[in-house]
C-alpha cells in the first residue's frame, strides 16, 4: 500500500467548517473565521464555506486554494488516532477506502514487512495532532468555565440575492475577556491562550473573505 503522489482534497470539498487546534489559530486567522462550536466542549472550527455542503477553499481540480493555510485536520487524512472506549490507549488507523491510497508507487507505507520511514513520520504527526487536541480541549473548557463566550450569528447576502443566516456558534466577548480575574489572565498568558484568543477575534473579519470567494466561484 502506498500514499498517492498527488494529494486530492476532494474528501474535504463538501463541508463548510473544519476543526482547528489552538496552535493553528495564528496561521488560520489569516484566511478563515475561527469560531467556537455551540456544543459545550466542542472543537473550535475554521469556517471554510457559506453554504452547508461547500468548501470554498477546495478548487475545481481538488487542490487547496493557493496560499491559504491548510488545516492539520485535512493534512493528516487518511490517518487518525482513535481512543478505545475502555482505556486511554490510542489506535493508529487509516481509512482504507481513501483515494489517497494506491497499490503501487514510490511512497510505500510498509517496506520489508515493517513501517516505512514515511509511515513513521505520519504517525508522529498524528500523535502530535492528538496531543494538541487535548491541549485545545483544556483551553475550551477553561474558556467555558470563565463564561466569556457569547452566541453570535452572521447574515450573508449571496450574489444572486439569496440570504444565508449562519447560526449556532459562539465567539469571545471582549468585555467579558477584559474582566477576567488577574490570576486567570496571567495563567492564560503563560499557557499562550491569550494569543489564541487574539487570533480568534481578529479572524472574525474573514466572514467578508468568504463572501468574495463565493462571489468569484459563482461568477466562474
Amino acid at each position: 500500500m502506498c500514499l498517492a503522489e498527488d494529494i486530492d482534497y476532494g474528501f474535504a470539498s463538501e463541508t463548510n467548517s473544519l476543526p482547528l487546534n489552538g496552535v493553528e489559530f495564528s496561521a488560520a486567522a489569516r484566511h478563515y473565521p475561527i469560531i467556537f462550536n455551540s456544543e459545550p466542549g466542542g472543537s473550535p472550527l475554521g469556517i471554510v464555506g457559506v453554504r452547508t455542503n461547500e468548501n470554498l477553499f477546495v478548487e475545481a481540480d481538488n487542490t487547496w486554494a493557493e496560499g491559504c493555510y491548510l488545516p492539520a485536520f485535512v493534512r493528516r487524512y487518511p490517518f487518525i488516532f482513535i481512543s478505545g472506549e475502555e482505556n486511554a490507549e490510542l489506535a493508529f488507523c487509516v481509512d482504507s477506502n481513501s483515494t489517497l491510497l494506491t497499490k503501487g508507487g514510490d511512497r510505500a507505507l510498509f517496506q520489508n514487512g515493517r513501517s516505512s520511514e514515511l509511515l513513521q513520520n505520519i504517525a508522529r504527526f498524528c500523535a502530535a495532532y492528538a496531543r494538541q487536541q487535548n491541549a485545545t480541549r483544556n483551553f475550551v473548557t477553561a474558556v467555558e468555565e470563565q463564561d466569556i463566550l457569547i452566541e453570535r450569528s452572521a447574515d450573508i447576502t449571496l450574489p444572486d440575492g439569496q440570504k444565508i443566516a449562519m447560526r449556532g456558534f459562539r465567539v469571545v466577548d471582549e468585555g467579558r475577556l477584559r474582566r477576567l480575574p488577574a490570576a486567570v489572565a496571567d495563567e492564560w498568558r503563560r499557557n499562550g491562550w491569550l494569543s489564541w484568543i487574539a487570533s480568534h477575534m481578529v479572524s472574525l473579519g474573514n466572514f467578508g473573505r468568504l463572501y468574495y470567494r463565493l462571489k468569484a466561484r459563482d461568477a466562474a
